[in-house]
């Protein structure tokens, strides 16, 4: 009886999807990830990383731009996202890449005095993660009202971008 509830909610989520709304989300959705992934291309090249000590800023750019690509590649795939299920797989996919970044950052050496930015976006890209894990949660919840969307925003990824602002400013590029 689970898998025969299971499977009307999951069809009934696929008709409400299917119908003129996803259109809308997909667009909405493929908007304010792209800019995020535009951001993050730009924005993670300046970070720095974390507990692994010391490490020249060479070095740190090597690690930062290995995390920085990933993330990247993975957040753009929103934007050419062919239906919903390819959409909840590619927001969980790039939720795994944000905390798998937020990691190797954590573990990379960090430049001389760029320790306590490192920090911060360690925790910034880890909470990004939480919040399209969240996203993807909410918007797949066979209760929630797929009308009551007009937008999609992701907060923590502004604070991200706020801390790498913070890393830029110490002339780290």
């Amino acid at each position: 009886q689970v898998l025969s509830d299971n499977l009307a909610d999951a069809r009934r989520r696929t008709a409400i999807l299917a119908g003129m709304k996803w259109p809308q989300i997909l667009l909405i959705a493929a908007v304010a990830v792209g800019a995020a992934a535009a951001v993050a291309v730009a924005g993670l090249a300046l970070g720095n990383g974390g507990g692994g000590g010391e490490a020249s800023v060479e070095e740190y750019e090597t690690t930062l731009v290995k995390a920085r690509n990933r993330l990247s590649f993975t957040l753009t795939g929103l934007s050419k996202i062919q239906g919903p299920d390819d959409f909840f797989a590619t927001l969980d996919e790039s939720a795994n890449v944000a905390a798998s970044a937020a990691t190797e950052l954590e573990n990379a050496g960090v430049a001389e005095g760029l320790e306590d930015e490192n920090e911060r976006l360690v925790k910034a890209l880890r909470a990004f993660s939480t919040e399209l894990e969240g996203t993807s949660a909410e918007l797949n919840d066979p209760n929630f009202d797929l009308g009551t969307i007009t937008s999609i925003g992701f907060e923590q990824f502004d604070v991200v971008n706020n801390v790498l602002a913070d890393i830029r400013e110490q002339g780290v590029d």
